[in-house]
């Protein structure tokens, strides 16, 4: 973990006022924690619906499963206060170089600073978010769903592959590489990887559920 309280020993008096000024608190990574959480629900309901589709059936994600909301609860609590820890190390670190600023000079400079910063950072921010629900969704139903994936074709049938399909860390482009691989080895290694992963399990189950049966998957109970 990036730790910027010990640099606030190196700054003048003026730079702690700005520093002060910009930085975010433990409300601030409360915020974030609950507007991930609402996009992570809305991702992972979503990924439910795209999977029940695949096995042909028209169902519409609802999580209401305590257990997997409180997961996710925790996970986002987490982002949320990473979000904020590592923000507030780059604001320490860019006021420690404007030692030759006074207070005024520094503010627009600051403002510029974590416009760009957020710009850029949000997109990571939101595409983590996403996938790391989708992935978790698509975990789940398969899990949750196994007396359908279990009796309908041979589990060798029931294949994932990775896209897109192109990447720059090893561990992406060795699962892209190896094309189709099997659901229950895709299952046990689910993306991303690291924090800019675009990747993500395309699952093509090999059968679709009697139309009869679709309300009996689960979808987020």
């Amino acid at each position: 973990m990036l730790e910027w309280q010990p640099l606030l020993n190196q700054m003048s008096e003026v730079q702690r006022q700005v520093f002060n000024a910009f930085q975010q608190s433990e409300e601030d990574a409360a915020l974030w924690g609950n507007e991930i959480l609402q996009e992570r629900i809305l991702a992972y309901n979503d990924e439910l619906s795209t999977l029940a589709m695949g096995v042909g059936c028209q169902r519409d994600g609802r999580l209401v499963n305590p257990g997997i909301l409180q997961g996710l609860t925790n996970q986002s609590v987490q982002d949320g206060e990473s979000i904020v820890n590592t923000y507030n190390y780059y604001l320490a670190q860019n006021v420690l170089g404007l030692d030759v600023y006074n207070y005024e000079q520094m503010l627009p400079l600051i403002v510029t600073w974590a416009n760009g910063y957020f710009a850029q950072r949000n997109k990571l921010i939101n595409g983590w978010t996403e996938n790391t629900a989708r992935s978790q969704a698509q975990q789940d139903f398969v899990s949750r769903n196994a007396n359908f994936y279990s009796r309908e074709v041979p589990l060798k049938l029931q294949r994932a592959e990775m896209y897109p399909k192109t990447a720059v860390c090893p561990i992406c482009k060795g699962w892209i590489s190896r094309g189709s691989v099997t659901l229950n080895e895709a299952m046990k290694d689910p993306p991303p990887y690291h924090l800019q992963c675009p990747h993500y399990w395309s699952i093509e189950p090999g059968f679709a559920v009697v139309k009869n049966e679709c309300p009996n998957l689960w979808m987020g109970e």
